[in-house]
């Protein structure tokens, strides 16, 4: 329990370097994450971070690209818990993904389903990336009355953006349990 502080390993961070067969370049990756009280008992956050950037394997008949099909990664997520007095709890949340693609990792094949080139190959005209984007807001209210009662009251937003397309949708769902 990160608000009470027990345990001593608040974070880690890592990171990688590796190889995609048929590809020119490494790819790397960087990730971390911290667990930590900010104020003992009472206030608390959790973050965490990660970033890849794979490479491309897959080259382009039509135009001589080589490695056309790399793409990056980023992702973050954050929660903040508050706990002004023992009943009540109070959390919000954040979450964000990022993807970018050079081009689609999409390998053409003839007529007859025999892959095109050197079997790693796709022969578009023109480049055909790709962007996805992901957002997630929240919050918690939880309050106990006691053991009859507890009340859970929770919001959020959720964005999501894949290409020319924007969602929202925006959420409140409380709920409250009789035990």
């Amino acid at each position: 329990d990160v608000v009470q502080g027990r345990g001593r390993d608040w974070g880690r961070a890592g990171v990688e370097a590796f190889n995609v067969r048929h590809s020119g370049e490494i790819g790397h990756a960087f990730q971390a994450f911290i667990n930590a009280p900010i104020v003992q008992d009472r206030l608390a956050t959790t973050a965490s971070f990660a970033r890849r950037k794979t490479p491309g394997w897959i080259d382009n008949v039509q135009t001589g690209d080589r490695d056309q099909n790399g793409f990056e990664q980023t992702g973050f997520r954050a929660s903040v818990l508050w706990q002004p007095i023992d009943d009540l709890r109070i959390r919000l949340s954040a979450m964000r993904q990022k993807i970018e693609s050079d081009n689609a990792t999409i390998i053409a094949e003839d007529l007859t389903g025999t892959p095109v080139g050197n079997g790693r190959s796709n022969f578009n005209f023109v480049p055909e990336p790709f962007t996805s984007r992901f957002q997630y807001y929240a919050g918690t209210i939880e309050y106990d009355f006691g053991p009859e009662l507890n009340y859970n009251d929770f919001s959020g937003v959720i964005t999501r953006q894949p290409p020319g397309i924007k969602n929202t949708i925006p959420a409140l769902m409380p709920k409250v349990t009789v035990l």
